[in-house]
């Protein structure tokens, strides 16, 4: 299932771009829902010597038990396609009036992120999806001894913010060369690559995780149920539009009311 997500938020135009990106950030960096929706673009920072990665300053306000941590983060490694959903992210935040909220609350003029459920709501209606997002931490734990190498609860690198670091004197150097942040990086570009692999079979054993028009449908039913989905249908049939608009990949113009 954890791979099966990982493909329906990469197929083109089923989801909102910002939703997409903010289900890839969740996989790759394991931490809680609250942190990623309540995420700034100011705490990722990306160091000359790895330029494909993000260096994710998670706030002591977003910890656990963050009260009793001073000002101390919690650095967590974005890699991969991880890192790249950062930057995608950071590129829909970046206009006028910006909260630098990669997950603005709906008022445009808000400085406050979005709904802690928002992922949750989008993962509740995705077809084959049974799980919370709390549940991408405990695979990491769990899968992580399993199949990736990690030592007993060595997860916890990840997952437990009991460590922490300065925001304002850490160097690209201490990024790359310190031991607990070099085996950090390690862990979590085993982590993505294991998700990618699962992507790889979840599309294998069911190629309509490519099919936009299906997953589009699908995700429309289980919000909205039945009787709205045929009246959508009707109407659409009706106007002589497409049902879910273009498929990204068709590249081809919806056809205009009233057209032959």
């Amino acid at each position: 299932e954890l791979g099966r997500l990982l493909a329906i938020s990469r197929c083109p135009g089923v989801l909102d771009p910002r939703i997409a990106y903010g289900i890839q950030l969740l996989l790759a960096s394991a931490q809680r829902r609250r942190t990623v929706i309540g995420a700034t673009r100011n705490r990722f920072k990306r160091y000359p010597e790895t330029p494909d990665e993000e260096a994710w300053y998670v706030p002591p306000y977003w910890r656990k038990s963050g009260s009793k941590r001073g000002n101390r983060y919690h650095l967590v490694p974005v890699m991969s396609w991880g890192a790249k959903a950062v930057y995608e992210l950071d590129k829909l935040s970046d206009f006028e009036g910006s909260s630098g909220c990669l997950f603005p609350a709906r008022s445009r003029n808000s400085k406050k992120s979005a709904d802690d459920g928002l992922l949750n709501d989008y993962l509740e209606v995705m077809p084959g999806i049974h799980f919370s997002p709390q549940c991408v931490r405990y695979a990491l734990a769990e899968y992580g001894e399993r199949d990736l190498v990690f030592s007993k609860s060595e997860a916890k690198l990840i997952l437990d913010h009991l460590e922490g670091t300065e925001s304002d004197d850490v160097t690209g150097q201490f990024y790359s060369t310190n031991p607990a942040i070099a085996r950090k990086r390690q862990m979590m570009s085993a982590w993505c690559a294991w998700l990618d692999n699962w992507a790889e079979r979840a599309i294998k054993e069911e190629p309509r995780l490519l099919d936009h028009d299906w997953l589009c449908e699908s995700i429309y039913r289980n919000r909205y149920g039945e009787d709205r989905l045929q009246r959508r249908i009707s109407l659409r049939k009706k106007q002589g539009t497409p049902l879910w608009g273009v498929d990204p990949k068709q590249k081809r113009p919806a056809r205009k009311r009233g057209a032959s």
